[in-house]
């Protein structure tokens, strides 16, 4: 996470980000950039929104730790045959207004 440093700075370990294979002179991945970005803004909160920014972290973590659970389907309903009733006429509708 984060630590002093000598000279009183936070330092985050995620800012040392290298690629593989690379002399760290290219472009961070796209996920790295935005992780980062979240941890700088919630560092720079105000101990009284920290609660809430816990809360919202948790409940987006919870949202998308697990893939959703597909619900099975019900079964078919067995067919039936339909039956026809009597026919009728429908009976006039007459409105009043005063």
């Amino acid at each position: 996470m984060e630590r002093r440093t000598p000279t009183g700075q936070l330092d985050f370990p995620c800012l040392r980000h290298r690629i593989p294979g690379t002399s760290g002179a290219t472009e961070p991945p796209i996920d790295f950039q935005l992780r980062l970005a979240c941890l700088l803004l919630l560092a720079r909160l105000p101990n009284e929104a920290l609660g809430e920014a816990a809360e919202s972290l948790r409940t987006m973590w919870e949202y998308y730790r697990d893939p959703a659970v597909a619900v099975p389907s019900l079964p078919a309903p067995p067919p039936q045959a339909a039956a026809l009733g009597r026919e009728y006429v429908r009976p006039t509708f007459s409105l009043c207004e005063d």
